[in-house]
């Protein structure tokens, strides 16, 4: 019995510390859902759409081989999870494989599924570029009229594209026209994988539930197919605000800071952290006078302001 009762304990322990990864690991991101004109891409990079070879893509105990393509450049040192990188591999599957000295880091899952960029005679093409200026540029990839192996009727597509934001780590997946009729994704789903990997520690988290709304705290698939139009941003640094009392009393500028912040309706003695996009600590200590000083030394660039205290908490991007 109590053996048991051991194993019982056990069990409940490994499933608390597996709920609470996938909560941290979806804690680093939130995904803000909205709606655009899909513009493709033009004047762009083309891809070849022959694979390069076949990489494992080991999670715990399982493993699959997905077929990848050529090394791209980002065009900018990119920040996602706990790595910084330069390139990505994209995959015939849908997904963009980051990794360091051709070590599997972590992914992003695009539009997961079991995609054919040849088989059904489609003009499939693979496009990127990277825009903007330094700081604030942008790389996109798209995926245009790609079939998927699964449909027997060759008469399913799909389009979408990935945008990586130098700026804060965010990436936005797009959903451009598509025409699927049957059921192709892995599984019976209904619809693809769209979220992001660790390969490091084994988590996985997607998008689950209404595609208009979605959940974002499993490794599910949500409950239809998303519609042409719809953007999934998934930010590190959005700006969040708990309640601190009443939200609509606090103020905090100037934004962009020189060497003082103002923080009107913060009461003294409350702690603060500045802390660079990728989490660490760049300033901390007290308000005092409603005030943060002495931030001349910060280097110009965006940074992450948190404030608590009992009252509360607010989270909000600043920039100098």
């Amino acid at each position: 019995m109590d053996n048991l009762k051991n194993i019982t304990m056990k069990n409940k322990l490994l499933f608390t510390f597996l709920m609470s990864s996938i909560f941290t690991f979806a804690q680093s991101y939130t995904v803000e859902t909205s709606t655009d004109q899909y513009t493709p891409l033009v004047s762009s990079n083309s891809l070849s759409i022959i694979p390069s070879d076949t990489v494992p893509h080991v999670f715990g105990s399982d493993t699959t081989f997905l077929t990848y393509y050529n090394k791209i450049p980002i065009g900018f040192d990119y920040n996602l999870l706990n790595g910084t990188f330069d390139s990505l591999r994209l995959a015939q599957d849908g997904y963009a494989l980051f990794q360091e000295m051709n070590t599997n880091k972590c992914y992003i899952s695009m539009f997961d599924s079991d995609l054919s960029d040849t088989t059904h005679g489609f003009n499939s093409k693979l496009n990127y570029l990277t825009e903007g200026t330094a700081g604030n540029r942008i790389m996109k990839v798209q995926y245009a009229n790609f079939g998927f192996v699964e449909d027997h009727e060759f008469d399913d597509t799909v389009n979408f594209q990935l945008w990586l934001y130098e700026e804060c780590g965010d990436f936005e997946v797009r959903i451009g026209p598509n025409s699927i009729n049957s059921n192709v994704f892995w599984n019976n789903n209904l619809s693809p994988f769209i979220g992001i990997g660790d390969y490091t520690n084994h988590n996985k988290t997607y998008l689950s539930g209404d595609p208009n709304s979605p959940d974002f705290i499993d490794d599910q698939t949500m409950n239809d197919i998303p519609s042409e139009g719809m953007v999934y941003r998934f930010s590190r640094c959005s700006v969040e605000t708990e309640k601190y009392g009443k939200e609509e009393n606090v103020n905090i500028y100037p934004n962009p800071f020189s060497s003082t912040l103002n923080l009107k309706g913060i009461k003294d003695q409350t702690e603060y952290s500045i802390l660079h996009i990728d989490g660490r600590i760049a300033k901390s200590g007290i308000v005092f006078n409603e005030r943060i000083v002495n931030l001349d030394k910060l280097s110009k660039g965006s940074y992450i302001l948190r404030i608590k205290s009992e009252d509360g908490l607010v989270v909000k991007k600043v920039s100098k």
